[in-house]
């Protein structure tokens, strides 16, 4: 048809052609603008009637000091309720700016200091932006050390420890131990990780703090202990399982195909030799002496006063103070109290 292509031709048709062709439904008799106006104006004096039965005082008041102000105009989410010529459309901008400079202004202010933020907020005039800002708190934190220490307890340790590493408000650290031990590849873990958390670190000892549960002590300036706890056990030890013997007995037999002569030293079913053996037994012995430097370190001894009171004996922490493998008695709290007092 004739209006088909028209439309083809042209792309935009008149609303009336539209409904001829069947592009629209039906026409409003009127300019809609003026019913939208009229029906934003209802919904803005509804809003206003209900703020004025009193049922929020306070909004009101706040209100009433933002007008006074000139902060009760809010452009973000424009309502149209009349029509504007161009003119005043463009002071309406302009004034927008200057609303906009005077919020800078106020929010500038009010995050100043604390209390003048308080003071603006009190009276209503704090700026939606401006922030509280928040009271700086130093924490101290404690991390407790439960058990023994295998891949699953370092793991929870580790983050703790990185979380607290990021903390600027964390002061200092209270690494609280109740471990008989575990794990070396596990303790070397935790220990490291205290190594690099670049704050203050002190021990406080529960139940017992054995073998690992000293080994990762080791990096605190001070070490607080209960006259019963079980400490030290500076040593190590490593089990060798041989079942040759028994799995012959039963006709049981493996096999492998090693990539060294002590390859499957640690097969149950490989006899230990002495060969295995003096192998094992010089792993354990540079783990010792790895153990020993450590606590030297730690500890600000020689290696020989730290073998003195090595070799896998055992303390009351009475005793560990007696031989300087700790430097107070007292429990958890003495150690926060240290802590907040010294750091």
């Amino acid at each position: 048809s004739v209006m088909r292509k028209s439309m083809f031709d042209y792309g935009s048709l008149s609303a009336a052609n539209g409904a001829d062709l069947g592009l629209i439904d039906a026409m409003f008799p009127v300019d809609p603008l003026l019913s939208l106006l009229h029906a934003n104006k209802e919904v803005a004096a509804g809003d206003k009637e209900k703020v004025e039965d009193g049922k929020d005082l306070i909004k009101a008041k706040k209100a009433k000091l933002e007008e006074i102000f000139g902060l009760n105009k809010s452009f973000d989410k424009f309502v149209a309720t009349e029509q504007v010529s161009l003119v005043k459309y463009h002071e309406m901008m302009k004034k927008k700016a200057k609303l906009e400079e005077r919020r800078k202004y106020f929010t500038k202010l009010a995050e100043s200091s604390t209390a003048t933020s308080l003071i603006l907020s009190t009276i209503g005039l704090a700026p939606r932006e401006a922030k509280l800002l928040p009271s700086k708190v130093e924490k101290v934190a404690v991390v407790t050390v439960d058990g023994s220490i295998g891949s699953s307890l370092s793991y929870e340790i580790i983050e703790s420890l990185r979380k607290i590493r990021t903390d600027d408000d964390v002061k200092c650290l209270v690494l609280r131990v109740n471990s008989p031990g575990g794990s070396v590849t596990s303790s070397e873990a935790i220990l490291e990780e205290l190594k690099i958390l670049e704050k203050p670190i002190i021990c406080s000892m529960s139940n017992y703090a054995a073998s690992g549960g000293y080994y990762i002590s080791t990096s605190c300036e001070k070490m607080f202990a209960n006259p019963t706890t079980i400490t030290g056990s500076i040593g190590v030890f490593g089990i060798k399982l041989d079942a040759s013997k028994w799995a012959k007995d039963y006709g049981i037999r493996t096999d492998y195909y090693p990539h060294g002569s002590h390859a499957a030293s640690l097969n149950p079913l490989v006899p230990l030799t002495p060969r295995t053996k003096g192998n094992i037994t010089r792993l354990i012995a540079g783990h010792y002496d790895y153990f020993k430097n450590i606590v030297a370190n730690g500890r600000s001894m020689s290696v020989d006063e730290v073998e003195q009171v090595a070799q896998g004996r055992v303390w009351t922490g009475e005793q560990a103070k007696e031989v300087g493998l700790v430097d107070r008695l007292g429990g958890l709290d003495r150690a926060v109290s240290y802590a907040k007092s010294t750091h």
